[in-house]
């Protein structure tokens, strides 16, 4: 019987830790809780915790560290990401116990005030815990069975020892060289890392090598084509790699270190998501990498002895496939990244070598981008689990709590860890952009940077009055809407998205609210916040995105696209009665003029701004283009008074001003730096005295090593 320890002295009758966990297997496999992302972290160690005697440790601070990845130190008063998700998850809870729970035979709740879940056995028996509420394509029962087989394992590893994770923590810098080396991979001896990278005056990406003692890479490859995802035979004497035929065809090829004997082993035909991976098993005998199967990507084992090729995986239909496969330090399985269709949300799952049913192994729902096995059986992997920012996470051998390896400020990519355990090495993405100022009226422009952090800072957007600026910023590690004052002082967030994407932040034209599009389950949803700060609510939302809200003039609609139909089209809600209604057949993003009198608007299916008159809030006439060369998601333009403010695309990116009263342009100023197009990165203040603009700071690569 377990004690309940949430300080309200009632301990619950027969609560069996069998009985909990197969609660908590139906609760994380239900329609309410199978996209809930970091609520379904949240949920699962705070039982897990009771389960194992830690409860008393369940304080805010441990939960922000070993859940949501902050750092060691961190204020939970000025970062309420922990009591912010309870709230949720309580909410979760109780809906779950009105529909898909009446019948479970344990209840589980976080009692307000603290975190330590409490348990009131309803039933002696699970009902009929092997069947979810309702079906899911791939198997909730097999991601029950594992999350039983997980707990069932880290039991057993708590008596046997408990596993370490490896350190990323003091790694310098590897390749002294610019550009974007990627994908290393440890030579067997742990002395020596091979890697892809486009070098000074190379034409193609090639394999490298570079001992860990030396600071000059050699290149391995011709430079005859692209050559990527290098793999180290099990002795060290060959390395093995992705050769690119076409756009859709590799070549899987060996080459020993001396660099005589080629081999050619076999071809593939990528699928439609990346470039596949290559590994190669342990014992030599097999290559891993994925194949389009049926038109979807699937993982393809290759015998280098027999020639087989066998289909390991068979993606479920609708599914967009699998990819990213590795083989388990004993060969006996293969772990791979699934992807959802259309929010290409992923998680991993492991097979094994013989085929049968995946099984999962993360229940997070967000990008992963590589992962790797460590010499004793655990997991590091690549993700976006606790935000935009990729991090590296830890799953111990058998399962269990994951640890987040990498400051919230590192996004980082393909972990490598030596087959001794001695040396690790992960890619670090080198990517800032800031928002820059300037004055429209100076013939110098003044520009000048505003808005900075470590951390990418973008789709600035000026209050009505011009005394604020809303923007999107990934500063704490997550994408979040702020506003800041003219001056880009006195910065506040206004939104907590959890770990959930957001962007494209328009003020009201009161100035009271923001509208800014979110993907809490993967599509895209327009929600609307308090720009003062408070509760956000969803305004559109449905099983398909909603994309790049803008307000009409007077504040009573939004404007917004929507795929509902199949292909994107302009649609507007009326904020009064919540109808919805269909404006352009063809149309994406939509700005109209201050007067309302006129709606300028973008395609999804070509360049340009189309410009149409408005009737009683209505388009009348046929549209006319007014800027041939602009982007779709209206990334590139700003609108004013009497004309449009662009950046012109190519030719050192320009900003200039298209005069509607005499159709002529005129270039205002060329940004200083690479200037950010995508999203809302242009902005003009409402006495078209400032503009802003985003400019990359920071783009590339680089290899990290201890």
């Amino acid at each position: 019987m377990l004690q309940d320890h949430s300080g309200h002295g009632r301990t619950p009758a027969a609560a069996d830790p069998a009985l909990i966990r197969a609660c908590l297997d139906r609760i994380l496999a239900s329609a309410e809780f199978e996209r809930a992302g970091r609520v379904r972290l949240l949920l699962e160690f705070l039982v897990r915790q009771c389960l194992e005697g830690q409860s008393d440790g369940l304080k805010e601070s441990l939960i922000g560290v070993e859940v949501f990845g902050r750092d060691p130190g961190y204020d939970p008063k000025a970062e309420p990401v922990v009591r912010v998700t309870a709230g949720r998850l309580r909410a979760k809870l109780e809906a779950y116990y009105e529909r898909e729970g009446l019948r479970d035979a344990v209840r589980i709740a976080i009692p307000k005030g603290g975190y330590v879940p409490t348990f009131e056995t309803l039933r002696t028996e699970p009902a009929e815990a092997a069947v979810p509420a309702r079906p899911r394509r791939g198997a909730r029962f097999a991601a029950g069975a594992a999350i039983l087989l997980l707990a069932a394992a880290a039991a057993a590893l708590k008596l046997a020892g408990t596993s370490s994770p490896p350190a990323f923590d003091n790694l310098r810098p590897f390749v002294t060289g610019k550009g974007a080396p990627t994908h290393p991979s440890f030579s067997p001896s742990g002395d020596t890392l091979a890697f892809e990278w486009e070098g000074p005056g190379d034409r193609f990406i090639n394999v490298y090598l570079q001992r860990l003692d030396s600071s000059s890479p050699v290149r391995f490859t011709h430079d005859d084509a692209n050559s990527t995802w290098p793999v180290w035979s099990k002795d060290g004497r060959e390395i093995a790699f992705l050769r690119q035929l076409s756009p859709v065809r590799m070549a899987i090829v060996s080459v020993p270190l001396s660099g005589a004997g080629e081999r050619v082993w076999t071809e593939v035909e990528k699928g439609d998501m990346d470039r596949p991976r290559l590994d190669w098993s342990p014992d030599g005998t097999w290559f891993a990498t994925a194949q389009r199967v049926g038109g979807i990507q699937s993982i393809l084992l290759f015998s280098r002895s027999t020639g087989e090729r066998r289909v390991l995986t068979r993606t479920p239909a609708g599914w967009r496939g699998d990819s990213e496969p590795v083989f388990t330090p004993d060969g006996k399985q293969v772990a791979f990244r699934r992807t959802q269709p259309a929010s290409g949300l992923e998680d991993i799952y492991i097979v094994p070598v013989t085929g049968g049913e995946p099984r999962r192994l993360t229940f997070d729902n967000r990008p992963i981008s590589a992962l790797v096995f460590t010499p004793d059986g655990g997991l590091v992997f690549s993700s976006k689990r606790a935000g935009t920012i990729r991090g590296l996470w830890w799953l111990p051998p058998g399962g269990g709590r994951l640890r987040r390896l990498t400051s919230t400020a590192v996004d980082a990519g393909s972990p490598a860890v030596s087959r001794d355990g001695r040396h690790v090495a992960f890619v670090k993405v080198l990517f800032d952009t800031d928002i820059w100022r300037a004055d429209t009226g100076s013939a110098a422009a003044s520009p000048a940077s505003l808005i900075a952090s470590d951390l990418p800072d973008s789709s600035p957007q000026f209050s009505p009055d011009g005394r604020r600026i809303a923007f999107l910023s990934s500063r704490d590690g997550a994408p979040e809407i702020w506003t800041c004052d003219a001056r880009g002082a006195n910065s506040v967030r206004l939104t907590n998205a959890a770990g959930a994407a957001v962007g494209l932040p328009q003020w009201s034209p009161d100035g009271q609210s923001i509208a800014f599009e979110s993907y809490p389950k993967g599509q895209a949803e327009i929600h609307v916040a308090p720009a003062a700060g408070g509760p956000e609510r969803t305004l559109v939302s449905g099983a398909y995105d909603n994309t790049v809200p803008r307000w009409s003039a007077d504040g009573r609609a939004i404007y917004f696209a929507s795929n509902r139909a199949g292909r994107m089209q302009l649609w507007r809600i009326n904020l009064g009665d919540r109808s919805e209604s269909l404006v352009v057949d063809d149309g994406y993003a939509a700005t109209e003029s201050r007067d309302g009198r006129t709606l300028y608007f973008t395609r999804r299916s070509g360049p340009g701004i189309w410009r149409v008159a408005l009737a009683n809030g209505w388009p009348g006439g046929d549209p006319v283009r007014v800027l041939p060369d602009a982007r779709q998601d209206w990334g590139s333009a700003a609108l004013g008074s009497k004309g449009l403010y662009y950046l012109q695309l190519g030719g050192g990116f320009p900003i200039r001003y298209l005069d509607f009263a005499t159709g002529e342009s005129r270039t205002l100023f060329t940004p200083k730096g690479q200037p950010l197009w995508r999203g809302a990165e242009l902005a003009i203040s409402p006495d078209e005295r400032t503009i802003l603009y985003t400019v990359v700071e920071k783009d590339g690569l680089n290899i990290f090593v201890r």
